[in-house]
C-alpha cells in the first residue's frame, strides 16, 4: 500500500499543478481582463490607408493603458495609447488585423477582423459601403467590420443587397 502511494503521489502532484487556480477569496481584489472591439473596413485598395479603432474597448475594473495593434503584413504597433491607426497596404489579398487591448493591471484580450485589399477603384453600392465578393454590403457600424473579443457578444449587422 505504502509502495503504490508513493508511485501515484508524484503523479497527483503533477495533475494538481496543470489544474487552473481557484478563484480569489470573496472580498480580496482581482483583475478583470478588458473587452477588446476593433472596428476597420471591410475593404480598401492598395495604397489608400484604412483607419483601424480599437477605442471602443473597455475595461470593467480600471483603464485600457494601451494596443498592440498587429497586421498580417507584417506592421506592428506596439503599446499605442488611443487604439487608433492608420495602414497603407502595398499588396493586393486578405488580411488579418488584430488589436490587443491592455488593462492598467496588464491583463491583455484580442479582437480580430479580416479586410480584403484590392487593385484599382473600390466601387461602392448604392448604400454608399463597398461591395463584398458575395454580392452582400454592410450597413453597420461606418460600413465596416466589427472583431470583439471572446467574452463579448458580436452585435447583429445589418446588410442590403448590392445592385
Amino acid at each position: 500500500m505504502t509502495r503504490a502511494l508513493l508511485v501515484a503521489l508524484p503523479v497527483l502532484l503533477a495533475m494538481l499543478a496543470a489544474c487552473d487556480p481557484p478563484p480569489p477569496p470573496p472580498g480580496e481584489d482581482h483583475n478583470v481582463a478588458p473587452r477588446a472591439r476593433l472596428i476597420g473596413p471591410q475593404l480598401v485598395q492598395v495604397g489608400v490607408a484604412g483607419l483601424f479603432d480599437a477605442s471602443q474597448s473597455d475595461d470593467e475594473d480600471g483603464e485600457i493603458a494601451g494596443f498592440d495593434v498587429v497586421f498580417s503584413d507584417g506592421t506592428v504597433f506596439l503599446n499605442d495609447d488611443d487604439g487608433v491607426v492608420s495602414h497603407v497596404f502595398v499588396a493586393a489579398g486578405r488580411y488579418a488585423v488584430s488589436a490587443e487591448a491592455i488593462d492598467d493591471d496588464g491583463a491583455r484580450a484580442l479582437a480580430e477582423v479580416e479586410v480584403v485589399v484590392v487593385e484599382g477603384e473600390v466601387e461602392a453600392c448604392d448604400c454608399g459601403a463597398p461591395c463584398l465578393d458575395d454580392g452582400v454590403c454592410e450597413v453597420d457600424v461606418g460600413c465596416a467590420v466589427l472583431g470583439v473579443s471572446d467574452d463579448v457578444e458580436e452585435p447583429e449587422i445589418d446588410v442590403v443587397s448590392c445592385e
